[in-house]
């Protein structure tokens, strides 16, 4: 194998679960586990819960998705502005945005050619949350 390339996967393309689809079915496990007939005590969360939890938090541990969601706090931009603002490439840009939309934290409205960002409620909770850390 050349240097500086990488092995692909061998299992075919639809097998691969994508992040949103391991997303979507967290969150049905969740609503599930969280049914009022099977849960057990509001203090202990249940195995989904702590995985969902775990996942959320993960994305707020990248410093440069930390840093687009406190721009954004600020005022909703686009891909050009956060890029001038944070001194990053559009590709890494864009692939954190990417991460960030799919999880719900940031959403995307489009205007005409330029799409702009900002947080959604549950991205507010997220910067709050990474806020209380350092508190």
């Amino acid at each position: 194998m050349a240097p500086g390339t990488a092995k692909k996967s061998t299992l075919p393309r639809q097998s691969r679960p994508s992040s949103a689809a391991v997303n979507s079915a967290d969150h049905l496990e969740l609503r599930r586990a969280s049914s009022p007939s099977k849960k057990t005590s509001p203090s202990v969360p249940t195995r989904a819960e702590i995985r969902l939890m775990a996942n959320s938090l993960g994305l707020l541990s990248d410093e440069g998705r930390l840093r687009i969601l406190l721009l954004l706090e600020q005022s909703s931009r686009n891909v050009a502005a956060l890029g001038e603002a944070l001194g990053q490439d559009r590709h890494s840009l864009s692939h954190h945005l990417r991460i960030l939309r799919v999880s719900g934290l940031i959403l995307a409205t489009r205007d005409g050619r330029r799409v702009e960002y900002s947080l959604t409620p549950r991205g507010r909770i997220g910067v709050k949350t990474a806020r209380l850390v350092i508190a």
